[in-house]
């Protein structure tokens, strides 16, 4: 692990605390302090270039499986802040050799076709996959917008969670420009238009000019930037009605636009 990795995911911890003060009361309770934060699900170490994944928010371990899962274990629960066993957990979450598989009802699966699209298959159209797979030239990083699980979706909670302090807005800009930096991607993807327009709301990357592209009821912006970005009107997670074959075409379609 690297200083500046290690230094990252420790201020992320001590910034959780201070989240949980802000946001807990005896009424309400938006963020777990039990559950750790989740900076990012993919093999940050694989020699590949990197594509980025940005979504909401990560939740509580126990919700079901088409939803995605952090990491959870006992030394957390009880006090224990290892920071090199959660960057080997973000690391291998998608190794399926693993006892800890991924959710893959959510993210999608490796090398299957299940009729459902899922991101996966948008990543394999762009020539990537969050998986180890030799055949695909680039490696696919997951991180959210909030990385800290939350008592409900981030969506349905995001716009009270903003309203209530200002200072998230600028957390949030901050965190995602520190893990851009961290990855160094050739490609953002922003999973989603709701996510698209907290995306907007709360992270300061410039007046980006957009490219919209239809693909029938479904548009896709493709910003003028470096690295670009790619935003989808429609969400790849759990709720995606596009077909795993139309997903890959759509994102080979967009490959050689970029």
């Amino acid at each position: 692990m690297s200083k500046k990795t290690k230094t990252l995911i420790k201020d992320t911890i001590e910034e959780s605390e201070q989240l949980i003060s802000l946001y807990s009361t005896h009424e309400t309770q938006y963020i777990f302090k039990e559950i750790p934060p989740v900076l990012w699900f993919g093999d940050l170490k694989s020699a590949k270039e990197k594509i980025l994944v940005i979504s909401a928010n990560p939740n509580k371990p126990d919700m079901p499986e088409d939803n995605p899962r952090i990491p959870y274990s006992t030394e957390w629960k009880k006090g224990g802040r290892d920071v090199t066993k959660l960057e080997k957990e973000y690391n291998e979450y998608f190794r399926t050799d693993l006892w800890r598989n991924p959710a893959t009802n959510w993210f999608g699966q490796k090398d299957k076709d299940t009729g459902q699209g899922r991101i996966e298959q948008f990543l394999n159209g762009l020539d990537a996959s969050f998986y180890e797979n030799e055949k695909y030239k680039y490696q696919a990083i997951h991180i959210d917008l909030l990385p800290f699980a939350t008592t409900k979706h981030f969506t349905k909670i995001a716009d009270q969670l903003l309203e209530k302090n200002d200072w998230l807005s600028s957390w949030i800009n901050k965190h995602i420009h520190d893990m851009i930096e961290l990855i160094h991607p050739k490609l953002i993807i922003v999973n989603g238009k709701t996510n698209f327009y907290y995306f907007n709301l709360c992270v300061n990357i410039g007046a980006q000019p957009y490219t919209l592209h239809h693909y029938g009821k479904n548009m896709i912006w493709i910003s003028n930037s470096s690295p670009k970005i790619i935003a989808t009107s429609f969400n790849m997670g759990s709720s995606c009605r596009l077909q795993s074959s139309d997903l890959v075409n759509i994102g080979k379609n967009i490959n050689s636009k970029i």
